[in-house]
């Protein structure tokens, strides 16, 4: 897959499922939904991350590259 098809399935991902997911258990006030909350957040951190490292990497000024 290319970085551009990446970057299309994760904003796909995201405002199809985290934010209708993270909508929905914030309305709810049981301690098993704040744990997936927590969860579905947390998941959401670790993919901006790795495709904010991603874009650094490929359109950044190369410092990131190996070798």
């Amino acid at each position: 897959m290319t970085l551009a098809a990446l970057i299309v399935v994760n904003w796909v991902w995201t405002g199809l499922v985290l934010i209708p997911g993270h909508r929905r258990l914030s309305q709810r006030r049981d301690h098993r939904a704040i744990q997936k909350l927590v969860r579905n957040n947390v998941v959401r951190v670790v993919i901006w991350l790795a495709r904010s490292v991603a874009l650094l990497i490929v359109l950044g000024d190369g410092r990131l590259l190996p070798g």
